[in-house]
């Protein structure tokens, strides 16, 4: 299984944990690359 197919299949399960934990390892990737800058 790819990663997007297994992403999509998560996504519906409504699975907001593992979201809320991607998204804040997404804010920690962006803000590192705003202070290279």
């Amino acid at each position: 299984m790819r990663m997007g197919e297994w992403w999509t299949s998560r996504m519906k399960q409504g699975i907001g944990e593992e979201t809320e934990r991607w998204n804040e390892g997404v804010d920690k990737i962006e803000e590192r690359d705003n202070r290279e800058d």
